[in-house]
C-alpha cells in the first residue's frame, strides 16, 4: 500500500518533529494550539511515519517518514541546518549610570534591607575580572527561536546568541537573518529595560561581529556524510568541513554534527542530508557496486589522453558507457524489489518518487 502524500500541515508538522522541538514548540512555531498539534502527531504516528523516542517526549522519523518528507514539495520543509555562533560587539557612546541590576527588599520583621537580583531587567549574574565589574543578561528565546545573551563589559555590550538553540527557518538565509534579527532585538530589550528604570544607555546601533556564523547538522557518526568528512579530512568535494562530536553529551552516544562555515556549503549540505535520510541503506549496499566503475573511467581517461586514434577512443567510451548502464540498470533492479525505490510504472499512473 502506497501512503498518500502528506498535507502541508502535516508536512510542517513532521519537519518540526525532525527538527527537535517537542509538541508544544511546534504548536508555538506555527502559532496552533497544542490539541490540535497532537491530533496531527497521533495520525502521523498511526501511520508507522514517526515513533516516540524512548524515556522522552521527542521523536524520530521513520524511513517511510523521511521519503515523504523529501518529496516534491519542499516549500514548507525546515532547514537541518543549526546555525551558532551569532556575536556582535556594541559600543557604548554614553551612559547616566551602572546597569540597573539589583532591587532593595525590606524585611518585615527586622526592617533590614538587602538587595536581590531584579528579574525585570532579565539580569542573570555578575563577575569581575580587571577593572570594573562586568554584568550578564539573559533573554530567553521561544520555540524555533534562540535564547541571547547580553554580557555588560564597561564600554561595550557583547551580545550572543547561546549554545545548542536552534532557529528554524525553511533556508539558511532565513536562518542566518533570524539569528542576527535575534542579536538586535536583545540590544534594543536591553536598552529599553534599562530606561525603564531611570539608567540611559546610548548604544550604537549596528555593532561589529565578533563571531562567524556557523551551520551544524546532527548526524549519526555512521553517516555516509560524516565518514566522508572524517576520511578526507573535510574535504567532501567542498572546502571548509569539520566534524564536531559534543551533541553526545545532550543527544546521546553515536551522534555529532557536521558543520561549515560557508554559507554556499551549508544548503550543499543541507540538501545531502535530506536526500541521504530518504535512502534507506540497501541503497548503499548497492551503489557501492559502481566502486569499479570509477577504475574504468580513468583507464578510459588515459587512453585517450595517451593519443589513440580516434576510433579506438570511440570504442573505449562506448564500452564504459555500456558498462555504466548495464550497472544502472541491476542496481535499479534491484533497489525496486527490495523497496528503496519504486517500481517502473505503466503510462498514466503517478508516483510520489517523480
Amino acid at each position: 500500500m502506497r501512503l498518500k502524500p502528506l498535507t502541508k500541515n502535516q508536512r510542517s508538522v513532521l519537519s518540526l518533529l525532525n527538527s527537535g522541538l517537542l509538541q508544544a514548540g511546534v504548536a508555538q512555531r506555527l502559532n496552533v494550539s497544542r490539541p490540535y498539534i497532537n491530533q496531527i502527531t497521533k495520525n502521523l504516528e498511526t501511520l508507522g511515519l514517526i515513533k516516540k523516542r524512548k524515556s522522552t517526549h521527542f521523536y524520530d522519523l521513520s524511513s517511510e517518514g523521511k521519503s515523504l518528507l523529501s518529496g516534491r514539495s519542499t516549500a514548507d520543509e525546515f532547514t537541518p541546518a543549526r546555525l551558532h555562533n551569532f556575536k556582535k560587539k556594541y559600543r557604548i557612546v554614553s551612559s547616566t549610570g551602572e546597569p540597573y541590576t539589583h532591587k532593595e527588599v525590606r524585611d518585615p520583621k527586622t526592617m533590614a534591607v538587602s538587595q536581590v537580583p531584579d528579574k525585570r531587567v532579565h539580569y542573570n549574574s555578575s563577575w569581575k575580572m580587571r577593572g570594573p565589574i562586568r554584568h550578564k543578561f539573559w533573554y530567553p528565546g521561544s520555540a524555533g527561536t534562540p535564547s541571547v545573551t547580553v554580557d555588560f563589559h564597561i564600554r561595550t555590550l557583547v551580545i550572543y546568541v547561546d549554545k545548542h538553540q536552534n532557529i528554524l527557518a525553511r533556508t539558511v538565509e532565513e536562518a542566518t537573518a533570524l539569528g542576527w534579527l535575534a542579536v538586535q532585538k536583545a540590544r534594543d530589550a536591553w536598552v529599553r529595560d534599562q530606561h525603564l528604570f531611570n539608567v540611559e544607555f546610548a548604544v550604537e546601533e549596528i555593532g561589529t561581529p565578533i563571531g562567524k556564523p556557523h551551520a551544524g547538522f546532527l548526524m549519526k557518526q555512521a553517516d555516509p556524510v560524516i565518514k566522508e568528512v572524517v576520511e578526507n579530512d573535510g574535504d567532501v568535494g567542498y572546502a571548509d568541513y569539520w566534524v564536531d562530536k559534543s551533541p553526545e553529551n545532550e543527544v546521546g552516544k553515536g551522534f555529532c554534527e557536521a558543520e561549515t562555515a560557508q554559507p554556499e556549503n551549508m544548503t550543499r549540505l543541507g540538501r545531502g542530508i535530506q536526500t541521504i535520510e530518504a535512502i534507506q541503506p540497501e541503497m548503499f549496499a548497492e551503489l557501492e557496486k559502481i566502486g569499479p566503475l570509477t577504475s574504468e573511467v580513468h583507464s578510459v581517461l588515459a587512453h585517450i589522453q595517451g593519443g589513440l586514434p580516434i576510433q579506438n577512443q570511440v570504442n573505449q567510451l562506448i564500452i564504459m558507457f555500456g558498462k555504466m548502464l548495464e550497472q544502472q540498470h541491476v542496481i535499479i533492479e534491484k533497489l525496486s524489489g527490495a523497496g528503496v525505490l519504486p517500481k517502473t510504472e505503466e503510462p498514466g499512473q503517478t508516483t510520489l518518487f517523480s
